[in-house]
């Protein structure tokens, strides 16, 4: 019976793999829920600049205006804030991506060599039994002539 004196290293691999994998997956979800919150912030700025845009056309009310205005900006600020973070995040991403590439190349390397090692196990395996079958027929032709 074949046995891969690794195996044992491969399945700890293997679990490296998912547990990266699982990083990976999270770090992207909050690269996306931030995203998703910049895009929130800007559809809010738009809505509030097509606000103050409308309230101008009817009537000028400065305390409108100042609190529109003041509410863009703050939403402009989270808006860099948030580029920034999703920049850093991004990063993150990416270096968990390589993370994960190396972890999946260390098992495809792992498992490329127990191919061959199985190979080279069949191969020696058939070996064998094709010398113990010729060691067989001789035995048999060696008593059929002998007798």
């Amino acid at each position: 019976m074949f046995h891969f004196r690794l195996a044992k290293v491969m399945k700890h691999r293997r679990r490296i793999v998912e547990n990266e994998a699982r990083r990976l997956q999270e770090l992207a979800l909050a690269l996306n829920q931030l995203l998703a919150s910049r895009h929130a912030f800007a559809a809010d700025v738009e809505e509030a600049a097509l606000a103050a845009h409308r309230s101008r056309r009817d009537t000028v009310d400065l305390g409108f205006e100042r609190a529109a205005a003041a509410f863009v900006e703050g939403r402009r600020k989270q808006i860099e804030l948030l580029d920034v973070q999703a920049g850093e995040q991004r990063i993150v991403v990416e270096r968990q991506r390589r993370v994960l590439v190396t972890a999946q190349h260390e098992v495809s390397v792992l498992e490329r060599l127990e191919e061959r090692q199985r190979a080279d196990w069949e191969q020696t395996m058939r070996r064998r039994e094709q010398k113990q079958l010729d060691e067989v027929a001789a035995r048999r032709h060696d008593t059929r002539w002998s007798a």
